[in-house]
């Protein structure tokens, strides 16, 4: 699914959004450079998998906050972490580097990719890329959560 067919997608199943069009931008700290209007801090978007490339993992939380590997290695009793590689993320997500969004596990038909969001994006309206990274929408947490739901990917929340 391209960014085209996700705005298909979000309006054909009622999902309300707001787009902004931006240039593209790679980095948290670049989208915090676009003053975009929101209501919540910029959610950052990590793609990473273990050391045998056997588990995969998309995390989201505020840009804010920096995750601790190791404390999220022991958290998910998994084998070393590490950032996926862009091989990986083209293959499971369809996406290219920058471009990362929890929308991409759309894309994941073998369901091989695990959600973690951090708990404090529940109730809030946060702003994701549609699958690339030359827009933001922004949209309700709950819809978010309800799309991946129904496409069957695992869901993990925690504080990170």
């Amino acid at each position: 699914m391209d960014k085209e067919q996700l705005y298909k997608f979000l309006n054909i199943n009622k999902i309300n959004y707001i787009n902004f069009n931006h240039n593209p931008i790679f980095t948290s700290k670049e989208a915090d450079l676009l003053n975009l209007p929101n209501e919540t801090n910029p959610v950052k978007n990590i793609f990473i998998c273990d050391d045998k490339k056997r588990n995969f993992f998309l995390i989201s939380l505020p840009s804010y906050k920096k995750i601790n590997l190791i404390f999220l290695q022991n958290f998910l009793n998994t084998r070393r972490l590490k950032l996926a590689s862009e091989k990986y993320l083209k293959l499971y997500l369809d996406l290219l580097p920058g471009s990362v969004t929890p929308l991409g596990i759309l894309n994941d038909s073998d369901r091989k990719v695990t959600l973690i969001f951090d708990n404090s994006l529940r109730d809030k309206n946060i702003g994701i890329h549609p699958m690339e990274n030359n827009a933001t929408i922004f949209l309700k947490f709950k819809d978010l959560l309800k799309i991946i739901k129904n496409h069957g990917n695992k869901i993990l929340f925690m504080d990170l």
